[in-house]
């Protein structure tokens, strides 16, 4: 591909942070192969966005690539804001699960018990069926706001697509539903929700529900490739996505969340276990799931042979990768204001691993 124009100017902003996160970047071969690789993606893939590598809470790769906002030319760093699309399941899988020990709900529950008036065909598909994609409820009808009155019409005398728990599909709509649950049971907005319980108590104060008309503070613009072009991103309202993609993160804040998810800050160890578990083609709660067997071939997403939780978001101008190697206590986090912008974190886990890796061509 030829060279790109827009992504010529690489900047490495190293910004102050959490005192996790301060530390100074190690200068060993492992940082170098890692920008290495970066600087391949960006001649070759024109990546721009946040990157951050971090192996047992040492700081292996913390940057950010390109610009923000092309037309001001302010830099990608570890606090600029992306939109992180479905990275926003993983959230709304948590907070179900807070509900589940605080014994608000059970996982077996028919969404009926939560949403009513209900459609008929639904009593047989549980909140389980939802986190796990495999409640064969069709997608989208109505756009929201929903009300239940307008579901339950909107999906009346519309059969499911396969008995819940029979088949595996990927559903934005199923995840909707669930952040209706949430709203229903806590008396709150599911934005509400998500700041009392999870956002404030870890001081993620770079996420929320972004609303297109407010005013946010280093919010990096969304760009998609022309040809050898760069354009802007179409717009999209994030209302009709809601609780299965609608909010924005730092690399700093999703850095935090993943230092939570160690400890019992916000959820024990058993409903974590239980999000992490492979209920259905490498599926968990909120999260995709890998253990393959050394040698066995490896989903597309995972690296070969470790224990993998992992999620990509992808939404207009944006693309999100958070890859976790529990085990291994490696964590790689990639933010990009570029739309299909490809995937980069499965590259960097192997790297740390000293496994071999392709460099994109």
């Amino acid at each position: 591909m030829p060279a790109v124009r827009f992504s010529a100017f690489v900047i490495g902003c190293m910004v102050a942070l959490a005192p996790a996160l301060a530390a100074e970047l190690p200068g060993d071969s492992v940082g170098r192969k890692l920008e290495e690789h970066m600087e391949a993606q960006i001649r070759n893939q024109h990546f721009r966005g946040t990157v951050l590598v971090a192996q047992n809470e040492r700081m292996l790769l913390a940057r950010g690539y390109g610009f923000a906002n092309e037309e001001w030319q302010t830099a990608n760093t570890l606090h600029t804001k992306f939109r992180i699309g479905s990275l926003t399941k993983q959230f709304t899988a948590t907070l179900i699960m807070q509900l589940r020990e605080a014994r608000r709900l059970d996982l077996q529950d028919s969404i009926c018990r939560h949403l009513q008036p209900c459609a008929e065909e639904w009593k047989p598909v549980t909140l389980h069926h939802l986190l796990s994609h495999s409640s064969g409820i069709p997608g989208y009808i109505a756009s929201p706001p929903w009300t239940a009155e307008q579901i339950a019409a909107s999906y009346r005398g519309k059969p499911l697509e396969f008995s819940p728990g029979t088949q595996w599909k990927y559903s934005d709509w199923g995840f909707c539903l669930l952040g209706l649950v949430i709203e229903k049971i806590t008396g709150t907005s599911y934005e509400q929700a998500l700041r009392t319980r999870i956002l404030d108590p870890l001081e993620m104060h770079e996420t929320g529900y972004d609303h297109s008309e407010k005013i946010l503070k280093d919010r990096a613009a969304g760009y998609r490739r022309v040809g050898n072009d760069l354009a802007n991103a179409e717009y999209i309202d994030m209302r009709p996505v809601y609780s299965a993609g609608a909010l924005y993160s730092t690399a700093a804040d999703l850095y935090k969340w993943d230092r939570a998810l160690y400890s019992n800050a916000i959820l024990p160890r058993s409903a974590l276990d239980l999000m992490w578990k492979d209920h259905m083609a490498n599926t968990g709660y909120g999260w995709f799931v890998s253990q393959p067997a050394p040698g066995a071939q490896p989903a597309w997403w995972a690296v070969p042979g470790r224990f993998e939780v992992a999620h990509t978001g992808a939404i207009n101008g944006f693309t999100a990768e958070f890859l976790r190697l529990p085990d291994d206590r490696i964590t790689v986090i990639v933010l990009s204001n570029l739309e299909n912008a490809g995937i980069v974190a499965p590259y960097l886990a192997a790297i740390v691993l000293g496994q071999e890796f392709k460099m994109p061509k």
